[in-house]
């Protein structure tokens, strides 16, 4: 008999980690998360809980010593980032942008310089195409020997109840990336399917005869502080 071998796993980390929700779906297709890093406190607490197992460093990536970073973590296979985002999309408006804020994605490139890791997918707002060093952040990446392929997906294309369009930058260093994911889904989700499936919720029009006032005025105030989002 001929023994099988099992296939190594691969071995990520995820810089802006936040509570790991990349992790989740990485770990999902067969990853092992083996680190997590992020500056917020809050976010790698909770990313802790969501995966035991890995290092998690709460810190701003400029200020992570690196070598001592790389010897914990041992070779990794995959790095995921989702660089801050509030200063690439558009629901900021016509608000001033933080360039600092938007140059810690430049951050992927000394991970992946020091690391070499296989693969790396970065997601963020599809308005961070426009950005100014969006070009030499994809220059850098392919003089570190990465095949780019970039995609605009919509998560309600995979099943989730929610329109919400995505830019995700993916490099292989050994060979062209595949092509886009296909549709795995066709109708697209209600948000009502996933939050009250039962129909168990009762629900009643926001303006009808007999609501009061101060809940119309409550709900006028949401309305408008989320349009000024």
């Amino acid at each position: 008999m001929i023994a099988m071998i099992e296939p190594e796993a691969i071995r990520g980390i995820d810089i802006f980690c936040g509570a790991g929700g990349s992790s989740a779906g990485a770990r999902a297709a067969g990853v092992e998360i083996v680190a997590g890093v992020d500056m917020c406190s809050t976010a790698t607490a909770t990313f802790a809980a969501n995966f035991p197992e890995a290092h998690v460093v709460t810190s701003r990536l400029e200020d992570l010593p690196m070598d001592d970073f790389k010897e914990r973590i041992g070779p990794i296979d995959l790095l995921l980032a989702s660089p801050e985002c509030r200063n690439h999309t558009c629901a900021k408006g016509s608000a001033p942008r933080d360039e600092a804020s938007r140059a810690t994605a430049m951050q992927v490139v000394r991970f992946a310089k020091l690391l070499r890791p296989r693969w790396l997918v970065l997601e963020n707002v599809v308005y961070m195409r426009p950005w100014s060093r969006y070009r030499e952040l994809k220059s850098l990446l392919e003089g570190l020997d990465y095949h780019l392929a970039e995609h605009t997906l919509d998560a309600s294309d995979f099943g989730v109840a929610q329109t919400r369009r995505r830019l995700f930058l993916v490099g292989d260093r050994e060979r062209d990336p595949d092509s886009k994911p296909p549709v795995t889904v066709g109708l697209p989700k209600s948000a009502a399917s996933v939050l009250d499936p039962a129909g168990t919720w009762n629900t009643t029009t926001l303006r009808r005869p007999g609501r009061a006032s101060a809940t119309l005025e409550r709900a006028q105030r949401g309305f408008e502080a989320l349009a000024d989002d």
